[in-house]
């Protein structure tokens, strides 16, 4: 459960929450499907299917806010039918050291027996792709008591980073006290979109002087988002892990995906201001701030371990 879903009062899986899925193949055969080049059996496919449930349950997440902690999962038995050749669906490992090599482990194994030896892309690729050139994985060196303590832990520790960013805001605060922006781009973006900006002490010296509160908010706030639609997943994915053993204890891993950024390498900054005109400015150019982080923690907060996502 994420914050969000309280603050929005949508609907989620409570914490803890068992549930089954169910992978099977349909009792007629059909016809043969190729792949790039390979033909695929039904068991072949089945095999995929258990590789690609792997991957969600051991690496990622599903639903709203997977980037951020929710809808983080856990094998808590091994599936009945589980295709010996894979990597095991559960946990072993009981310590950070433990874990990074047991995922490291399982993505090379998963690698061999299902034949996935793809090559870096020559270009920023549109999807994330688990390769050592264009992706990171790391553990935080330390553990918790329990999931909330982990997930209060790696958030702070964000929102501080994300505030020590001055520049972005003082070119955007440009924006709304002088119509121009003062930076040439605004590097947070490149955390994930949309961004929303508010000054408060703008915001205060509006309404000491008179001015309704409603407009001031207004006037103090700005959004930055893609040139064109409305979001960009943050390229940086954070999830909680539970070890294994008789002890409950948590650990935080930190997965960043180089993908293109944005289709058309634009960003628009939106001041809420009535009549006052967008503009749009390059997006970052690099995952230079994501980096940054990583340098971040490791010097404020916890060295870290790396999975390899080596072939």
């Amino acid at each position: 459960m994420h914050w969000s879903m309280y603050q929005r009062k949508r609907a989620a899986i409570l914490p803890g929450e068992p549930f089954r899925l169910r992978v099977q193949t349909r009792p007629l055969e059909p016809a043969p499907v190729e792949v790039c080049g390979r033909e695929l059996a039904v068991a072949d496919c089945l095999e995929l299917a258990a590789a690609s449930a792997w991957l969600m349950v051991r690496l990622g997440g599903i639903g709203a806010r997977a980037r951020r902690c929710a809808g983080t999962m856990a094998g808590t038995v091994e599936p009945e039918g589980w295709p010996d050749g894979l990597p095991p669906l559960t946990s072993g490992a009981r310590t950070t050291a433990e874990l990074a090599v047991e995922l490291s482990d399982g993505i090379r194994q998963l690698r061999r027996r299902t034949g996935w030896q793809a090559g870096p892309p020559t270009t920023p690729s549109e999807f994330d792709i688990l390769h050592p050139d264009v992706c990171e994985i790391h553990l935080a060196d330390r553990t918790f008591p329990n999931w909330w303590e982990a997930v209060d832990w790696i958030g702070q520790a964000f929102l501080a980073f994300r505030k020590a960013q001055v520049d972005d805001a003082s070119g955007v605060a440009g924006l709304l006290a002088r119509g121009r922006l003062a930076v040439r781009t605004v590097q947070r973006a490149v955390l994930g979109l949309p961004i929303v900006f508010f000054f408060k002490s703008m915001f205060q010296s509006m309404t000491d002087s008179g001015m309704d509160p409603r407009e001031a908010r207004r006037r103090a706030s700005a959004g930055v988002s893609p040139r064109r639609g409305m979001a960009r997943g943050s390229p940086l994915m954070f999830r909680v892990v539970r070890l294994a053993g008789p002890s409950p204890a948590y650990a935080v891993m930190m997965t960043l995906f180089r993908s293109q950024f944005l289709p058309d390498g634009a960003i628009s900054i939106r001041p809420q201001q009535r009549g006052m005109r967008s503009v749009e400015a390059p997006a970052p150019a690099d995952y230079r701030l994501v980096a940054a982080w990583f340098d971040y923690v490791r010097g404020e907060h916890a060295p870290l371990l790396p999975v390899s996502v080596s072939q």
